[in-house]
């Protein structure tokens, strides 16, 4: 059995505060057709209204899924909420940090012999927690020689 190292999860925030938003926008504007009036604006503003509280309530949902990336003794995998990718340290060759040109996100590439790959970028994953997860990997796998580690960002300790 797998012994879990360390979890660091996340939830897409920012879909959480633009679902807030438009579910804002929706009701005001039912409201403000309800309270027009007008027999016209109030059946387009509920129409309307409702399609933006969809939207908003969409949006919602996927911000409450969790991306998580476990690390086990044996293992690593990412689940988003299912497993999205799982390799065993054997079958994985390169742990790597780096930036992408002309892009402002950090990415935590980790690529197994088959060449799958998993790559976690800082647009969904905070900082601190990919550059943790990149430290307990190098800690755990210091002495395999199989796996290479590059660190373009710097975030070996």
């Amino acid at each position: 059995m797998s012994k879990l190292i360390s979890e660091y999860s996340t939830k897409l925030k920012s879909f959480g505060y633009l679902s807030l938003l438009i579910i804002i926008i929706s009701v005001t504007y039912m409201i403000s057709g309800i309270t027009s009036g007008n027999e016209k604006l109030l059946s387009q503003s509920v129409s309307i209204g409702l399609l933006g509280l969809f939207a908003g309530g969409f949006l919602f949902y996927f911000g409450q899924k969790k991306r998580t990336i476990q690390i086990y003794d044996d293992k690593i995998e990412y689940l988003k909420p299912k497993i999205d990718f799982s390799a065993n340290w054997d079958d994985v060759v390169l742990v790597k940090s780096f930036k992408e040109i002309n892009k402002e996100t950090e990415n935590l590439i980790i690529m197994k012999k088959d060449d799958d790959i998993l790559s976690i970028s800082t647009a969904f994953f905070d900082r601190n927690k990919l550059v943790s997860a990149y430290n307990d990997i190098r800690n755990l796998q210091k002495n395999n020689e199989k796996i290479t580690f590059e660190d373009d960002r710097l975030w070996g300790k």
